[in-house]
């Protein structure tokens, strides 16, 4: 839709200038650095539209161009944090798994009973003594 407009706009532009030249026919000398140049306004009028249109679209291009090589440098980036983090997702998942692993450990018994377990009530009273 902008990319429409902008082309519309241009266009009607490119008309205003045409009309305007073609209703300025006389002759003009044209002065620049030293140089002399007798022509119609119309020539300088649609010249001087054009010198204009080109150097737009040069600095257009270099736009164009400078923010092409900076997607593709975002693109690339992007790629790296991806793949980090899915290597950060992986670790984590590692992690995760070892602290369950770790949790069901120790909420297990382990089959080992304790030193209190194994002493007699016997033991435990003459130890108190």
């Amino acid at each position: 839709m902008r990319t429409t407009v902008v082309v519309v706009v241009m266009l009607l532009m490119a008309v205003v200038i045409a009309i305007f030249a073609g209703q300025n026919p006389q002759a003009v000398l044209i002065q620049f650095f030293g140089w002399q140049l007798e022509t119609s306004l119309v020539a300088v009028i649609m010249g001087a539209a054009a010198a204009g249109g080109i150097l737009v679209g040069a600095v257009s291009l270099l736009r164009y161009l400078q923010s092409g090589f900076r997607q593709r440098e975002l693109s690339s980036q992007l790629r790296e944090l991806e793949q980090q983090r899915d290597e950060l997702r992986e670790e984590n998942q590692q992690l995760l798994a070892e602290v369950q692993q770790l949790t069901d450990e120790m909420t297990q018994p382990t089959g080992e009973s304790s030193p209190s377990e194994d002493q007699s009530d016997d033991e435990r009273t003459h130890m108190r003594k």
